[in-house]
């Protein structure tokens, strides 16, 4: 059926949108579901900086879950409404004498055993860790 004026023109963007509609219920199921044999890990953070200059972190996200077999999980995004995990967000840079709070969001094979929290800015032999 062609566009051949202005009420054919509504009639296809009423369609177009009901399409986009349907869609948008699996994918917010598959981006705020638990993947199967996974378990979340959350961990509470507060960063605090402390020093007389801005911090920054160029390298993208320095927190890693360290589990078993020396493995580093990187941290995935909660849903921004996620009661259990609010997102920490660290403003870039983060000026000094700032501190925020937040929380990362991990998810860990079923049965793997949690080493620690890593915060890791640089290499491996600049990072902090945290044991449950």
């Amino acid at each position: 059926m062609p566009i051949t004026t202005v009420a054919s023109l509504r009639t296809h963007l009423q369609w177009a949108l009901e399409l986009e509609h349907s869609t948008i219920p699996p994918y917010l199921c598959a981006l705020y579901s638990i993947p199967d044999g996974m378990v979340p890990y959350y961990a509470r953070i507060m960063v605090a900086n402390r020093g007389p200059a801005p911090a920054s972190f160029t390298g993208g996200s320095p927190w890693w879950l360290h589990v078993a077999g020396d493995t580093l999980v990187p941290a995935s995004a909660a849903p921004p409404r996620f009661a259990k995990c609010r997102g920490l967000r660290v403003p870039e840079p983060l000026a000094a004498g700032r501190t925020v709070k937040g929380c990362l969001l991990f998810f860990v094979p079923r049965g793997t055993a949690v080493e620690s929290v890593d915060f890791q800015p640089g290499d491996v032999t600049t990072a902090v860790r945290w044991t449950p």
